[in-house]
Protein backbone atom coordinates (compact mmCIF):
# COMPACT_ATOMS: atom_id res chain seq x y z
CA UNK A 1 0.00 0.00 0.00
CA UNK A 2 1.34 3.45 -0.93
CA UNK A 3 0.72 5.16 2.40
CA UNK A 4 1.82 8.62 1.29
CA UNK A 5 -0.61 8.58 -1.65
CA UNK A 6 -3.34 7.17 0.58
CA UNK A 7 -2.92 10.08 3.02
CA UNK A 8 -3.07 12.62 0.21
CA UNK A 9 -6.19 11.00 -1.27
CA UNK A 10 -7.91 10.90 2.12
CA UNK A 11 -6.98 14.53 2.80
CA UNK A 12 -9.13 15.62 -0.14
CA UNK A 13 -12.31 14.19 1.38
CA UNK A 14 -14.65 16.60 3.18
CA UNK A 15 -15.76 15.19 6.54
CA UNK A 16 -16.49 18.16 8.80
CA UNK A 17 -17.20 16.83 12.28
CA UNK A 18 -20.89 16.09 12.65
CA UNK A 19 -21.38 16.14 8.86
CA UNK A 20 -19.27 13.10 7.99
CA UNK A 21 -19.86 11.13 4.85
CA UNK A 22 -17.99 7.87 5.13
CA UNK A 23 -18.73 6.62 1.62
CA UNK A 24 -15.24 7.09 0.19
CA UNK A 25 -13.60 5.64 3.28
CA UNK A 26 -15.98 2.68 3.38
CA UNK A 27 -15.00 1.87 -0.21
CA UNK A 28 -11.33 1.79 0.81
CA UNK A 29 -12.12 -0.34 3.88
CA UNK A 30 -13.76 -2.89 1.58
CA UNK A 31 -10.44 -3.49 -0.16
CA UNK A 32 -8.95 -4.72 3.12
CA UNK A 33 -11.71 -5.94 5.47
CA UNK A 34 -13.78 -9.12 5.37
CA UNK A 35 -16.86 -7.18 6.49
CA UNK A 36 -17.68 -3.45 6.42
CA UNK A 37 -20.56 -1.31 7.56
CA UNK A 38 -21.44 2.23 8.65
CA UNK A 39 -23.15 2.50 12.03
CA UNK A 40 -25.83 4.91 13.24
CA UNK A 41 -23.31 7.63 14.16
CA UNK A 42 -21.44 7.45 10.86
CA UNK A 43 -18.46 5.39 12.00
CA UNK A 44 -16.98 3.25 9.23
CA UNK A 45 -16.27 -0.22 10.63
CA UNK A 46 -14.20 -2.93 8.98
CA UNK A 47 -13.56 -6.40 10.42
CA UNK A 48 -10.83 -8.92 9.59
CA UNK A 49 -11.57 -12.37 11.03
CA UNK A 50 -8.75 -14.66 12.12
CA UNK A 51 -11.02 -17.73 11.76
CA UNK A 52 -10.70 -18.77 15.38
CA UNK A 53 -13.94 -19.33 17.31
CA UNK A 54 -14.33 -16.93 20.21
CA UNK A 55 -11.23 -14.95 19.18
CA UNK A 56 -10.23 -11.89 21.15
CA UNK A 57 -10.82 -8.56 19.39
CA UNK A 58 -8.27 -5.79 18.86
CA UNK A 59 -9.75 -2.42 17.89
CA UNK A 60 -7.75 -0.07 15.66
CA UNK A 61 -9.30 3.40 15.81
CA UNK A 62 -8.49 6.60 13.94
CA UNK A 63 -10.98 9.44 13.65
CA UNK A 64 -11.91 10.52 10.13
CA UNK A 65 -13.64 13.81 10.95
CA UNK A 66 -12.01 17.21 10.59
CA UNK A 67 -12.38 20.73 11.93
CA UNK A 68 -14.47 23.09 9.84
CA UNK A 69 -17.18 25.73 9.94
CA UNK A 70 -20.96 25.92 9.82
CA UNK A 71 -23.12 28.64 8.24
CA UNK A 72 -25.01 30.78 10.76
CA UNK A 73 -26.34 33.64 8.59
CA UNK A 74 -26.56 34.66 4.93
CA UNK A 75 -25.94 38.40 4.52
CA UNK A 76 -26.46 40.84 1.66
CA UNK A 77 -23.74 40.97 -0.96
CA UNK A 78 -23.11 37.23 -1.00
CA UNK A 79 -21.41 37.25 2.40
CA UNK A 80 -21.92 34.48 4.96
CA UNK A 81 -21.40 34.41 8.70
CA UNK A 82 -20.22 31.19 10.33
CA UNK A 83 -19.29 29.44 13.55
CA UNK A 84 -16.35 27.08 14.11
CA UNK A 85 -16.75 23.31 14.33
CA UNK A 86 -13.98 21.98 16.54
CA UNK A 87 -11.02 23.87 17.95
CA UNK A 88 -9.94 26.59 15.51
CA UNK A 89 -7.66 29.57 16.17
CA UNK A 90 -9.35 32.69 14.74
CA UNK A 91 -5.96 34.09 13.71
CA UNK A 92 -5.59 31.36 11.08
CA UNK A 93 -8.88 32.14 9.30
CA UNK A 94 -8.57 35.43 7.36
CA UNK A 95 -7.73 34.81 3.69
CA UNK A 96 -8.49 31.07 3.96
CA UNK A 97 -10.11 29.42 0.96
CA UNK A 98 -13.23 27.41 1.86
CA UNK A 99 -16.04 25.41 0.28
CA UNK A 100 -19.66 25.56 1.44
CA UNK A 101 -21.07 22.04 1.16
CA UNK A 102 -24.67 22.23 0.01
CA UNK A 103 -26.46 20.62 -2.91
CA UNK A 104 -23.62 22.11 -4.90
CA UNK A 105 -20.11 23.01 -3.74
CA UNK A 106 -19.85 26.79 -3.35
CA UNK A 107 -16.33 28.23 -3.17
CA UNK A 108 -15.52 31.15 -0.95
CA UNK A 109 -12.78 33.06 0.85
CA UNK A 110 -12.81 34.36 4.40
CA UNK A 111 -12.61 38.14 4.24
CA UNK A 112 -9.78 40.27 5.59
CA UNK A 113 -9.01 44.00 5.66
CA UNK A 114 -6.13 44.94 3.34
CA UNK A 115 -3.22 46.67 5.13
CA UNK A 116 -3.75 49.83 3.05
CA UNK A 117 -7.09 50.60 4.73
CA UNK A 118 -6.57 49.13 8.18
CA UNK A 119 -6.95 51.35 11.21
CA UNK A 120 -3.93 52.19 13.34
CA UNK A 121 -4.22 49.11 15.58
CA UNK A 122 -6.05 46.72 13.24
CA UNK A 123 -2.89 44.86 12.31
CA UNK A 124 -2.16 44.08 15.97
CA UNK A 125 -5.42 42.38 16.83
CA UNK A 126 -7.00 39.06 15.94
CA UNK A 127 -10.52 39.34 14.63
CA UNK A 128 -12.98 37.17 16.56
CA UNK A 129 -14.85 34.56 14.53
CA UNK A 130 -18.11 36.44 15.11
CA UNK A 131 -16.77 39.35 13.04
CA UNK A 132 -15.46 37.31 10.12
CA UNK A 133 -17.47 36.49 6.98
CA UNK A 134 -17.10 34.28 3.93
CA UNK A 135 -17.17 36.08 0.58
CA UNK A 136 -18.86 33.76 -1.94
CA UNK A 137 -18.98 36.19 -4.85
CA UNK A 138 -22.66 35.30 -5.30
CA UNK A 139 -25.38 37.84 -5.92
CA UNK A 140 -27.88 38.45 -3.10
CA UNK A 141 -30.50 36.37 -4.89
CA UNK A 142 -28.28 33.38 -5.59
CA UNK A 143 -26.65 33.43 -2.16
CA UNK A 144 -30.00 33.26 -0.40
CA UNK A 145 -31.27 30.61 -2.80
CA UNK A 146 -28.24 28.30 -2.60
CA UNK A 147 -26.92 28.75 0.94
CA UNK A 148 -28.88 27.70 4.03
CA UNK A 149 -28.16 28.11 7.72
CA UNK A 150 -26.56 24.94 9.06
CA UNK A 151 -24.58 24.01 5.97
CA UNK A 152 -21.08 22.74 6.75
CA UNK A 153 -18.00 24.49 5.40
CA UNK A 154 -14.67 22.80 4.73
CA UNK A 155 -11.25 24.28 4.09
CA UNK A 156 -10.18 24.20 0.46
CA UNK A 157 -6.55 23.12 0.74
CA UNK A 158 -5.27 20.63 -1.79
CA UNK A 159 -2.59 18.35 -0.34
CA UNK A 160 0.89 18.83 -1.66
CA UNK A 161 4.26 17.19 -1.21
CA UNK A 162 6.96 19.20 0.48
CA UNK A 163 10.62 18.17 0.45
CA UNK A 164 12.23 15.06 1.94
CA UNK A 165 9.06 13.01 2.42
CA UNK A 166 6.78 15.61 4.01
CA UNK A 167 3.14 16.29 3.13
CA UNK A 168 1.14 19.49 3.70
CA UNK A 169 -2.63 19.67 3.61
CA UNK A 170 -5.90 19.84 5.48
CA UNK A 171 -7.31 17.09 7.72
CA UNK A 172 -4.02 15.24 8.12
CA UNK A 173 -5.41 15.22 11.66
CA UNK A 174 -6.45 12.51 11.38
CA UNK A 175 -6.59 11.07 7.85
CA UNK A 176 -2.93 10.16 8.36
CA UNK A 177 -4.14 7.98 11.22
CA UNK A 178 -6.84 6.40 9.05
CA UNK A 179 -4.20 5.56 6.43
CA UNK A 180 -2.02 4.06 9.16
CA UNK A 181 -4.67 1.66 10.43
CA UNK A 182 -5.64 0.69 6.88
CA UNK A 183 -2.03 -0.13 6.09
CA UNK A 184 -1.62 -2.01 9.38
CA UNK A 185 -4.72 -4.07 8.64
CA UNK A 186 -3.42 -4.80 5.15
CA UNK A 187 -0.12 -6.03 6.63
CA UNK A 188 -1.93 -8.11 9.26
CA UNK A 189 -4.11 -9.77 6.67
CA UNK A 190 -0.97 -11.44 5.32
CA UNK A 191 0.00 -12.72 8.79
CA UNK A 192 -1.28 -15.50 11.01
CA UNK A 193 -2.83 -13.94 14.10
CA UNK A 194 -5.01 -15.22 16.94
CA UNK A 195 -7.24 -12.15 17.11
CA UNK A 196 -9.96 -10.47 15.08
CA UNK A 197 -9.11 -6.95 13.89
CA UNK A 198 -11.80 -4.28 14.23
CA UNK A 199 -10.93 -1.16 12.19
CA UNK A 200 -12.83 2.02 13.03
CA UNK A 201 -12.72 5.29 11.10
CA UNK A 202 -14.61 7.14 13.78
CA UNK A 203 -16.87 10.18 13.59
CA UNK A 204 -17.24 13.28 15.77
CA UNK A 205 -13.88 13.12 17.57
CA UNK A 206 -13.28 16.85 17.14
CA UNK A 207 -16.45 17.78 19.00
CA UNK A 208 -17.31 15.01 21.46
CA UNK A 209 -15.48 11.66 20.99
CA UNK A 210 -18.99 10.26 20.49
CA UNK A 211 -18.17 8.10 17.48
CA UNK A 212 -15.45 6.09 19.20
CA UNK A 213 -17.54 5.75 22.36
CA UNK A 214 -20.42 4.22 20.40
CA UNK A 215 -18.14 2.01 18.27
CA UNK A 216 -16.34 0.64 21.31
CA UNK A 217 -19.63 -0.09 23.07
CA UNK A 218 -21.00 -1.83 19.99
CA UNK A 219 -17.91 -3.90 19.18
CA UNK A 220 -16.75 -4.68 22.76
CA UNK A 221 -13.03 -5.00 21.93
CA UNK A 222 -10.63 -6.70 24.34
CA UNK A 223 -8.09 -3.93 23.78
CA UNK A 224 -7.76 -0.88 21.56
CA UNK A 225 -5.00 0.95 19.74
CA UNK A 226 -5.93 4.57 19.16
CA UNK A 227 -4.02 6.32 16.37
CA UNK A 228 -4.02 10.11 16.22
CA UNK A 229 -1.56 12.97 15.74
CA UNK A 230 0.44 15.01 18.23
CA UNK A 231 2.50 18.17 18.13
CA UNK A 232 5.82 18.21 16.30
CA UNK A 233 8.34 20.90 17.13
CA UNK A 234 8.84 24.23 15.36
CA UNK A 235 11.22 27.08 16.32
CA UNK A 236 8.40 28.99 18.04
CA UNK A 237 6.86 26.04 19.93
CA UNK A 238 7.76 25.05 23.51
CA UNK A 239 10.11 22.01 23.30
CA UNK A 240 8.55 20.32 26.34
CA UNK A 241 5.17 20.23 24.60
CA UNK A 242 6.34 18.79 21.28
CA UNK A 243 8.07 15.81 19.72
CA UNK A 244 10.37 15.54 16.72
CA UNK A 245 8.80 15.49 13.26
CA UNK A 246 11.14 12.69 12.16
CA UNK A 247 11.58 11.19 15.62
CA UNK A 248 9.34 8.19 15.02
CA UNK A 249 6.06 6.99 16.51
CA UNK A 250 4.95 8.91 19.59
CA UNK A 251 3.94 6.26 22.15
CA UNK A 252 1.69 7.69 24.83
CA UNK A 253 2.24 6.91 28.50
CA UNK A 254 -0.15 7.96 31.27
CA UNK A 255 -3.39 7.04 33.04
CA UNK A 256 -5.47 7.00 29.84
CA UNK A 257 -3.35 4.11 28.56
CA UNK A 258 -2.96 0.59 29.99
CA UNK A 259 0.59 0.32 31.34
CA UNK A 260 0.92 -3.26 30.07
CA UNK A 261 0.09 -2.16 26.54
CA UNK A 262 2.48 0.78 26.70
CA UNK A 263 5.33 -1.46 27.90
CA UNK A 264 4.70 -4.01 25.17
CA UNK A 265 4.39 -1.27 22.54
CA UNK A 266 7.78 0.19 23.49
CA UNK A 267 9.40 -3.25 23.78
CA UNK A 268 8.06 -4.19 20.35
CA UNK A 269 9.36 -0.98 18.77
CA UNK A 270 12.80 -1.56 20.28
CA UNK A 271 12.93 -5.21 19.18
CA UNK A 272 11.90 -4.37 15.62
CA UNK A 273 14.05 -1.27 15.21
CA UNK A 274 11.04 0.98 14.73
CA UNK A 275 11.90 4.57 15.72
CA UNK A 276 9.77 5.86 18.58
CA UNK A 277 9.57 8.63 21.14
CA UNK A 278 7.73 8.58 24.44
CA UNK A 279 4.96 11.13 24.94
CA UNK A 280 3.86 11.74 28.52
CA UNK A 281 0.08 12.25 28.57
CA UNK A 282 -0.66 12.92 32.21
CA UNK A 283 -4.46 13.14 32.01
CA UNK A 284 -7.03 13.52 29.23
CA UNK A 285 -5.13 12.63 26.06
CA UNK A 286 -7.44 14.63 23.81
CA UNK A 287 -7.92 11.44 21.81
CA UNK A 288 -10.61 8.80 21.43
CA UNK A 289 -8.82 6.73 24.07
CA UNK A 290 -10.58 8.86 26.69
CA UNK A 291 -13.98 7.55 25.57
CA UNK A 292 -12.92 4.03 24.59
CA UNK A 293 -11.13 3.28 27.87
CA UNK A 294 -14.35 3.54 29.90
CA UNK A 295 -16.62 1.72 27.46
CA UNK A 296 -18.46 -1.34 28.80
CA UNK A 297 -16.46 -2.87 31.64
CA UNK A 298 -13.30 -1.09 30.49
CA UNK A 299 -11.02 -1.37 27.45
CA UNK A 300 -7.21 -1.35 27.82
CA UNK A 301 -5.86 1.26 25.40
CA UNK A 302 -2.63 2.29 23.77
CA UNK A 303 -2.21 5.67 22.05
CA UNK A 304 0.12 6.01 19.06
CA UNK A 305 0.56 9.45 17.53
CA UNK A 306 2.00 10.74 14.28
CA UNK A 307 4.05 13.94 14.79
CA UNK A 308 2.31 16.86 13.05
CA UNK A 309 2.97 20.58 12.70
CA UNK A 310 0.34 23.35 12.61
CA UNK A 311 -2.50 21.26 14.06
CA UNK A 312 -6.06 22.42 13.39
CA UNK A 313 -5.14 24.56 10.41
CA UNK A 314 -5.59 24.04 6.67
CA UNK A 315 -1.83 23.58 6.26
CA UNK A 316 -0.89 20.70 8.55
CA UNK A 317 2.46 19.02 7.93
CA UNK A 318 3.61 15.45 8.59
CA UNK A 319 6.55 13.27 7.65
CA UNK A 320 4.80 10.51 5.69
CA UNK A 321 7.16 7.77 6.86
CA UNK A 322 5.86 8.28 10.43
CA UNK A 323 2.49 6.89 9.34
CA UNK A 324 4.22 3.82 7.90
CA UNK A 325 6.15 3.38 11.16
CA UNK A 326 2.85 3.41 13.06
CA UNK A 327 1.50 0.71 10.72
CA UNK A 328 4.56 -1.49 11.21
CA UNK A 329 4.43 -1.11 14.98
CA UNK A 330 0.72 -2.04 15.11
CA UNK A 331 1.37 -5.09 12.94
CA UNK A 332 4.32 -6.31 15.01
CA UNK A 333 2.46 -5.64 18.28
CA UNK A 334 -0.62 -7.60 17.23
CA UNK A 335 1.48 -10.50 15.96
CA UNK A 336 3.12 -10.75 19.39
CA UNK A 337 -0.04 -11.05 21.48
CA UNK A 338 -2.09 -14.14 22.29
CA UNK A 339 -4.89 -15.04 24.67
CA UNK A 340 -2.46 -14.91 27.59
CA UNK A 341 -1.94 -11.19 27.01
CA UNK A 342 -5.51 -10.36 27.91
CA UNK A 343 -6.84 -10.12 31.45
CA UNK A 344 -4.83 -9.97 34.63
CA UNK A 345 -2.70 -6.91 35.34
CA UNK A 346 -2.94 -3.84 33.13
Amino acid sequence: MDVKQMIMDLSRADCVSGFESGGEIEEIFRTVADETRVDNLGNVIGIIRCGKAGAKKVMLDAHMDEIGLVVTEVLDGGFVRFAPVGGISPGTLPNALVTILGKERIPGVISCIPPHIQGKDDGKKIMPVSELVIDTGLSDENAKKKIKIGMPVSFDAKPRELSDGCICGKALDNRAGVASILNAASLLKEKKTDVDIIMIASAKEEVSLAGAAVAAFGESPDCAIIVDVSHAGTPDAPPRSTGELRGGVMIGVGPNMAAKMTRKMRDTAAECGIPYQTEVMEGHTGTNAWAVQTSGDGVPCSVLSIPLRYMHTASEVIYAESAEQVSRLICEFVCRIDDGFFGGDI
